[in-house]
């Protein structure tokens, strides 16, 4: 179990980079997006057999898997429900007075609009990180993204499968710890990045 978690906390920065690229999901907020990475880096931690080859890019096809599926998922509802259950033009507000439509729709727009700006802070929070890696960590983070195994990356970078894993290591703390510096720390109850004040003052 302590193994377990210790990938998962130690491999948190690969789910963020991941999911910055899933922030376009139709329907999903970045709370959808993030939980579902987050699980499914729980899942792999959970069935990890190291015999069989390295973590972060068996972690990271699986983070990919499940947004894949998140996507599909959307765009089908999407299609179903083209028009969302906010519209005031929707039949199950149709008993609504008039007088209460208006206060209503105000009161969704002061909603999106907050959770507009925290998905855009939290996305800017998300780019942020990845930028404290240098260009050859990034360039292996992203093909570990991608879901190519570390030998796969050191045939296509010239180096050894060693230097490949020597190159990651401390590309994955760096953006653990950067989180950790910009103030965050797990999701709120909403599945936005949680700042440490926010969960001082919670507590």
């Amino acid at each position: 179990m302590e193994k377990c978690l210790n990938l998962i906390e130690e491999h948190l920065g690969l789910a963020h980079v991941i999911a910055v690229d899933y922030l376009n999901i139709p329907g999903a907020t970045l709370g959808e997006v993030l939980s579902d990475a987050y699980e499914a880096l729980t899942r792999a931690a959970d069935g990890f057999d190291p015999a069989k080859g390295d973590f972060e890019p068996y972690a990271a096809r699986a983070i990919r898997n499940a947004l894949n599926t998140l996507y599909h998922k959307q765009l089908r509802l999407a299609k179903m429900f083209p028009k969302s259950l906010d519209d005031s033009s929707c039949p199950l507000f149709s008993e609504t007075s008039s007088a209460e439509a208006p206060i209503a729709r105000v009161a969704d727009r002061q909603a999106n609009v907050v959770r507009n700006v925290r998905r855009m802070e939290s996305k800017g929070v998300l780019e942020e990180v990845f930028l404290v890696l240098s260009p050859r960590e990034r360039l292996v983070i992203e093909r570990i993204k991608d879901g190519n195994s570390l030998q796969e990356i050191a045939e296509k970078m010239g180096i050894t499968k060693q230097a490949v894993h020597k190159i990651s290591k401390p590309a994955m703390e760096k953006l653990r710890n950067r989180l950790s510096q910009l103030g965050y720390q797990g999701l709120d109850s909403s599945g936005f990045l949680r700042s440490f004040r926010e969960k001082q003052s919670a507590g």
